[in-house]
């Protein structure tokens, strides 16, 4: 009986091929045993036997090319043969390959056998870093398995900058460490890789031990080249002139201190008449409340599921909106209002007349002030948000507790024209009135 080894070689990627190599089938009299190798991953193998190189169960996230071998002998060439490969992380089938041995030939085989994956479009990766298994299959029978892994690479900060200016392209940021009282602060942190889990992080403070805010960001989707994650902290009332410092981190490390400055003379805030001066009084009989609202604005009321009324400008010199919405006991948890301030916060920015398109939180709701007001229980909650234009806005949304209803008093502005948006809002909001 003689008998010669071949391979066949199946590369994978968007699409599956098969490339013949050498096949020469052997036969006799007696049928041959079946026999089935170690299924093998390796990042090469004998480009003339098809044997496995250095097989291993761990792979830089760089690695071009990824082998799956195994050995068979005596199978039929009308055998079917069945390679998968699975992310075990998330369940993505990387490829699940069905054929017979062979469909040139009949008779007995002793092959290597082995799937190549590839990237053909050439991406950043040829597999996210993670947990994978590999499976080869006879006649529908599991008959070996190798688990193995991708190593994400570690990202480090390679750049940080500070500036009052809100940019996308980090060579064009003028740093600076000298800022004006009504400047919002903006961190720019330049880092090699994105990816998931990892945390960057600011602490700011005045002078040394008086923290302003802590903001985490923590990194959904893995970018395998450099990008800038961006920090702000716009100024709800004017800076109080003084020393500041601002911390970064990477995962909890902290990677370096920087300090600045507020110059100028404190700016004392104060109430703008000028957008309440026609006296518009928004009047509802249904709830028994009413509220003002500014100089040539316009409103929009809803009733689909409670109460909703919307104010708007007229002009578009101003990009914000304010919301006011009632809900009655049953539609709320009040012993979780955080919770249901960010689901109305999608609901409202999705669905309302000033939707935006792409529009995600870029920060957590941060409870900034509660107390009350006319006797009423309240808590305001500020959200920064980012569109898919890198546009930069705030939502402060106020809930307040009257009985068992809940009233929503909510405004969604640019970041840039935060100082007219809350005097808008807390002006409407001061102004509310009960029957």
């Amino acid at each position: 009986m003689s008998r010669k080894l071949f391979f066949i070689k199946v590369l994978v990627a968007t699409v599956t091929f098969m490339v013949m190599l050498g096949f020469i089938p052997f036969m006799s009299s007696c049928t041959p045993q079946i026999t089935f190798g170690e299924l093998t991953v390796s990042g090469e193998i004998n480009a003339v036997t098809g044997e496995p190189v250095s097989s291993k169960d761990e792979f830089s996230f760089n690695i071009k090319k990824i082998f799956t071998t195994i050995k068979v002998s005596g199978v039929k060439a009308d055998d079917n043969k069945r390679f998968t490969m699975v992310n075990e992380d998330t369940g993505e089938i990387i490829f699940d390959k069905t054929e017979k041995y062979s469909i040139e030939d009949t008779g007995f085989i002793e092959a290597y056998f082995y799937i190549e994956t590839e990237d053909l479009e050439e991406g950043p990766v040829l597999l996210d870093p993670g947990e994978y298994s590999a499976s080869f299959y006879h006649n529908g029978e599991l008959k070996d398995t190798a688990d193995f892994k991708i190593i994400a690479p570690a990202a480090e900060i390679m750049e940080v900058k500070l500036s009052n200016e809100d940019r996308d392209n980090m060579e064009l940021i003028n740093p600076t460490s000298e800022f004006s009282p009504s400047d919002a602060f903006f961190i720019y942190v330049l880092t090699n890789f994105l990816i998931i889990g990892d945390v960057y992080s600011v602490r700011w403070y005045f002078d040394e031990d008086e923290i302003l805010d802590v903001v985490d960001i923590e990194i959904t989707e893995n970018y395998y080249g450099q990008e800038v994650v961006n920090f702000w902290y716009p100024p709800k009332v004017p800076w109080k002139p003084g020393s500041y410092k601002a911390e970064v981190y990477l995962n909890g490390s902290l990677y370096s201190k920087y300090d600045f400055v507020i110059v100028g003379e404190e700016e004392v805030p104060q109430k703008d008449e000028s957008y309440f001066t026609q006296g518009n009084i928004y009047i509802n009989e249904d709830y028994g409340y009413s509220i003002n609202y500014p100089d040539g604005w316009d409103y929009k009321e809803e009733y689909e599921d409670g109460h909703s009324v919307e104010f708007f400008p007229a002009s578009d010199d101003l990009s914000m909106f304010i919301a006011v919405s009632w809900f009655s006991e049953g539609a709320f948890d009040p012993n979780n209002l955080e919770i249901f301030s960010e689901d109305y916060l999608f609901d409202i920015t999705g669905e309302s007349e000033w939707s935006i398109e792409g529009l995600d939180i870029y920060s957590e709701g941060e409870e900034i002030y509660s107390g009350e007001l006319s006797g009423l229980y309240y808590a305001e909650y500020y959200y920064s948000l980012t569109d898919q234009e890198h546009n930069r806005y705030a939502f402060d949304n106020i809930l307040m507790l009257k009985g068992d209803d809940l009233i929503i008093v909510s405004g969604l502005y640019l970041m840039l024209q935060s100082a007219e948006a809350d005097e808008i809002l807390h002006g409407m909001w001061g102004s509310i009135s009960f029957e």
